[in-house]
């Protein structure tokens, strides 16, 4: 049986501010907030009501309903095993903790574990599938090992520590009893969780993921180590993910990658969830874990095999570990903090943000800063530089740059990046001109309004209510930390970029913040209503959610209605014009030594051979190669030169991408070279033809390049005739 915590949960203050300040403060700012929102972002009626139309959703074949079954079982085991390994830090969190807690600490542990072991793998050039799968089974067996000889003593009062394991609030004590709106929430969360799920079970469509979340992974996995990938400036960007991610496509392909990534976001709410109850009861921790979880950005970055979730559950876990360090255990809890932060880091530059909002949240905890706080920053900071420095070394060694593609005017860019095409990376991240004070101040309201590109559906609870939250409750000694972990990650976001995903890393803080606000005996009226309120928007959200998760598709692989080989190719919402024929066949047809240089598409994904290809921001093989030839002939011997026996052509995203990033750059002499190539060594060995309703929609195809013979018809050139025709048309 557990024992009662050590201490209870912060006490509340008595209230500074009179009631009726509260309700005009909160109706006023709130509702002008609210308004100004939904009356120009609510979902359309006929949008809506395609999405909800159920019958499109059940399952209609046995072999969809067992094949989403069967890596639902895949992502579970994986899912588990990291909880075990996790068994392996467990004494850093295991004191003091609720068994949710222990759950929660031990998967971010077993995933910062995972990714450490299959790194040093990746670097020894031993990413094989038998090693990672022994590797990853022994860290889980010992891991939980360790796990039940720790929960055996711990049950039995024997850690020699004296500490509890759990901590019940006095409202958990009580009994603490959940209202209709409540109840409500539950049912909503449930069913934000379904979408999400069924949408990760579906195959993978994302953009990023295609170009180097996955790709990147997946190239590792081909050539048996982590390597340098050349014209893919993505593939530079920290990859502490990337391993976990390699591990899964050795386990059960990209659907057990999706799988991993959706359990990074529900662990995510499960975190805030149970911060919100140590520090506020079960209620608040209810409404914490929903306004993260509710969101719709986080819904639909929970679908795809990206680093949102993944960097935000890391960042949530360096944030509980500040807030828990302190006492006897406090080296414990810090060392998991520097560990969770440099998984942050490692997994995206920009958690250096929340990595700094962890240690801002520990100044505000302590309050005092002395030689024994610096030692303590100090020694969390280190162990969270060690994680990250593998990613920052690898940069240095293939780019002289260790945060390559950042800071390029002090370190130089080498000679296959172009500081043109950096500049343009830069840019569209950032998704902001130069700084500007009015409209940086701003800033808030924009996204909240929608006006924010790629930050549409933002929810607006959190300008609705954080500005006001303060009124709506007594001080508490909790919010202080929490505020300044939200106000750092903020603050350091905004001045960085406007897209608001990359601000997902401060929502569980401030879902608990503004949780903690609605706890408590006071005002209980006024805080009804908040909560309804905040229901109706989280219903308006998931219906957001829910209308892209249809407009994409993402129900019809795991439904049965559609098999993978059927979406795939298809141009839609979130996946137009795909290459995905051309890598099938090539992964059927060539033989394994093929080497594919891909023109005009930068997802490589789903090609399972050595491969050429370049990003958007990146110079491109074909123009440089034929730039550096003086003929066709010429350009062949390179080509051939360089193992490249094949090529794949796709020619709508090869006009998308030559009007917006201007990818085909060369001159007349290099164009030349290339047409010449073409007509003397390209070979059509297959090509497929997409259209809707009667209408060309792209055109793939896949060639040989073979040596030149007398007579041979040249296949038709469909980069001169209708990919540079299409570009200059454009023009």
């Amino acid at each position: 049986m557990e024992r009662k915590a050590e201490r209870a949960p912060v006490q509340a203050e008595p209230a500074r501010f009179p009631a009726w300040l509260a309700w005009a403060a909160v109706l006023g700012w709130g509702g002008f907030v609210l308004f100004s929102h939904y009356s120009s972002l609510l979902p359309e009626s006929s949008l809506l009501a395609r999405a909800l139309s159920p019958f499109q959703y059940f399952p209609v074949s046995f072999k969809a309903s067992a094949a989403a079954a069967s890596s639902l079982l895949a992502g579970c085991v994986f899912a588990a095993a990291a909880v075990m390994a996790g068994g392996l830090l467990s004494r850093l969190f295991y004191r003091g903790s609720t068994r949710l807690e222990r759950l929660i600490f031990s998967f971010g542990a077993g995933l910062a574990v995972f990714s450490l072991a299959f790194t040093v793998l990746g670097f020894t050039g031993l990413l094989y599938k038998w090693a990672v799968m022994a590797c990853g089974a022994g860290l889980a067996g010992f891991g939980l090992f360790v796990h039940l000889e720790r929960a055996r003593r711990g049950f039995a009062g024997a850690d020699g520590t004296g500490t509890p394991c759990r901590m019940v609030s006095p409202a958990d004590a009580a009994g603490e009893s959940l209202s209709a709106a409540d109840m409500l929430l539950l049912l909503l969360l449930a069913g934000v969780l379904l979408v999400n799920l069924t949408a990760a079970l579906g195959p993978e469509i994302f953009y990023d993921a295609l170009v180097y979340h996955l790709a990147a992974p997946n190239a590792y996995n081909l050539a048996g180590g982590i390597e340098h990938i050349p014209y893919n400036l993505y593939s530079n960007l920290p990859m502490a993910h990337g391993l976990l991610y390699s591990a899964a496509l050795f386990f059960n392909g990209d659907t057990c990658a999706k799988l991993l990534n959706f359990s990074a976001g529900l662990f995510s709410a499960l975190a805030a969830f149970a911060l919100g109850r140590r520090l506020y009861g079960r209620r608040a921790g209810l409404w914490a874990a929903a306004l993260f979880y509710a969101v719709t950005h986080v819904m639909v970055a929970s679908w795809s095999a990206g680093t949102d979730t993944l960097l935000t559950l890391f960042s949530t876990l360096a944030l509980y570990s500040a807030l828990r360090a302190e006492g006897e255990g406090r080296y414990g809890w810090l060392a998991l903090a520097g560990l969770m932060a440099g998984m942050a880091m490692g997994t995206k530059y920009t958690g250096l943000f929340p990595a700094l909002g962890a240690g801002a949240a520990y100044l505000a905890k302590e309050r005092r800063l002395d030689r024994a706080m610096l030692k303590e920053l100090a020694f969390t900071g280190l162990i969270a530089a060690l994680v990250v420095a593998p990613w920052l070394a690898r940069n240095w060694a293939y780019k002289g740059n260790p945060v390559y593609p950042f800071m390029t005017t002090v370190f130089g860019a080498d000679p296959l990046s172009s500081p043109e095409k950096i500049k343009g990376f830069l840019g569209e991240t950032r998704q902001m001109g130069g700084f500007e004070p009015g409209r940086w101040l701003m800033h808030p309201w924009a996204t909240t309004m929608g006006k924010v590109a790629n930050s549409e559906f933002f929810s607006p609870l959190f300008l609705a209510l954080l500005p006001v939250c303060f009124l709506l409750a007594a001080p508490s000694s909790a919010a202080p930390p929490l505020w300044a972990y939200f106000l750092t990650v903020w603050l350091t976001w905004s001045f960085s970029s406007s897209m608001v995903r990359f601000l997902m890393p401060a929502l569980p803080a401030a879902g608990v913040l503004l949780a903690g606000a609605l706890a408590g005996r006071e005002r209980t009226g006024l805080k009804a209503g908040v909560r309804w309120a905040m229901l109706a928007s989280f219903c308006v959200s998931a219906a957001w959610g829910l209308i892209i998760f249809n407009s994409q598709g993402r129900h019809l692989v795991p439904t049965g209605a559609e098999s993978r080989e059927e979406f795939l190719p298809k141009t839609r919402p979130g996946h137009a014009y795909s290459s995905w024929r051309a890598y099938d066949y090539i992964n059927r047809n060539l033989p394994a030594d093929a080497r594919v240089l891909v023109i005009g598409d930068a997802r490589t994904f789903y090609l399972q051979r050595q491969y050429l290809a370049s990003s958007v921001f990146d110079l491109n093989p074909v123009v440089e190669l034929s730039a550096a030839s003086r003929s066709g002939r010429e350009l062949y011997e390179l080509m051939a030169g360089a193992g490249i026996t094949h090529l794949v052509l796709n020619v709508a995203e090869a006009i998308r991408l030559g009007r917006g990033y201007r990818t085909f750059y060369w001159d007349a002499a290099a164009r030349r070279n290339f047409y010449d190539f073409w007509d003397r060594h390209a070979v059509e060995l297959q090509g497929w033809t997409e259209t809707e309703a009667g209408r060309f929609v792209n055109r793939v195809a896949v060639y040989e390049i073979a040596a030149e013979k007398p007579g041979r018809q040249p296949a038709f050139n469909l980069v001169r005739d209708v990919v540079m025709r299409g570009i200059e048309g454009e023009r």
